[in-house]
């Protein structure tokens, strides 16, 4: 093939696409926004606050760093970063005291940081100061299937992308070339594709919901007070549940706790994971 069949064929342009795009993508990640610039000129206020040799200043210095970092929260919306807003954020709220806000914050971190062992220590402290022992999800098929506990959804995505352009970067050269070593990348950059789409699909339709209650809630039978009571003792602020609907009047979530237990609570009484 000579040059000028290379430049007419158009898998060549796919090819050198691909590979325009990696490196774009790359070099445009460098201008991205990223709070932890940010971060680490809050945390003097939570050193101060550390320090602080009276509880007004203590309390004083941590407000000042929290409601700092929870504009941080509002500007970036840090869905898909590292998760390093959220642990600091939670890390506040727990100097606060308020350990149920801490717990929501410190789910919100491990999500996207679920190999930091730092962290899950952290929720298991918060929760220890409520009494709260969480039931661990025991499969191994959603462990391996969704990846979780090993990477990220942003991570997952980001291995999605990768796979992706490494599957047509691989069949345009192999359209291009035909070399045995060029089919064999295509079917292992496919498969893992492929595998790493499906979870995220299947994570999306079938994985629930999860949320925390920032405040302690009764478990009624249905969408209102006037229903009878699941249980006769109130729902804990700071435990995790499952949220398996919402009320067609937007007030009440239908809830599962880790026991099993269902029932319904006002919507104002949890927050989202």
């Amino acid at each position: 093939m000579n040059k000028k069949q290379v430049f007419r064929d158009p898998f060549a342009f796919i090819f050198i696409g691909a590979i325009g795009f990696i490196l774009i993508t790359w070099f445009g990640s460098f201008f991205e926004d990223d709070p932890t610039p940010y971060i680490q000129g809050i945390e003097n206020d939570y050193r101060a606050g550390e320090k602080a040799k009276s509880p007004a200043e203590r309390k004083e210095a941590f407000n000042h760093s929290l409601e700092s970092l929870l504009i941080l929260e509002e500007k970036f919306s840090p869905t898909y970063g590292n998760g390093l807003l959220y642990l600091h954020i939670a890390n506040n709220f727990f100097q606060l005291e308020d350990y149920p806000k801490a717990i929501l914050y410190y789910n919100r971190a491990i999500s996207l940081r679920p190999r930091d062992d730092n962290a899950q220590k952290l929720l298991s402290g918060a929760q220890a100061k409520l009494n709260i022992s969480e039931i661990k999800n025991k499969s191994l098929f959603k462990r391996m299937f969704f990846m979780n506990g090993y990477l990220s959804l942003p991570e997952r995505l980001q291995l999605f992308t990768l796979f992706g352009i490494l599957t047509l970067a691989a069949a345009s050269a192999y359209l291009w070339i035909k070399r045995q070593w060029n089919y064999h990348a295509f079917v292992v950059s496919l498969v893992c594709c492929s595998l790493i789409l499906l979870g995220l699909i299947a994570e999306y339709y079938f994985s629930p919901l999860e949320g925390v209650l920032i405040r302690s809630s009764s478990l009624f039978r249905d969408a209102g007070e006037q229903y009878a009571k699941v249980i006769d003792d109130p729902l804990p602020s700071g435990q995790k549940v499952i949220v398996l609907s919402v009320s067609p009047s937007g007030k009440w979530l239908k809830i599962e706790t880790s026991n099993g237990v269902m029932g319904y609570v006002p919507f104002e009484s949890m927050q989202m994971i």
